[in-house]
């Protein structure tokens, strides 16, 4: 606040309307900057938390073991 005491800042409703155009294009642009770097960082430390994704083909695998719902009535009706 001092500087503007000071007389050597201006506040935004001291400037013209297209510096004040400007100065809110260049705030805006910080702010989305700053929001995408906290979100990165939030990403980053999220997946060091949660563990690492397992590999497909183990997925893969355990779905083609249990078989599904219809194959198994099949399985009954056929063997009654």
């Amino acid at each position: 606040m001092r500087d503007k005491e000071q007389g050597k800042r201006k506040g935004i409703h001291e400037c013209s309307k297209r510096e004040q155009r400007s100065q809110r294009r260049k705030w805006r642009e910080a702010q989305a900057k700053s929001r995408a770097t906290k979100k990165a960082a939030s990403l980053a430390i999220n997946s060091l938390s949660t563990p690492p994704v397992s590999p497909v083909s183990q997925q893969s695998d355990s779905q083609e073991a249990c078989p599904s719902r219809l194959e198994l009535i099949k399985q009954i009706t056929s063997n009654k």
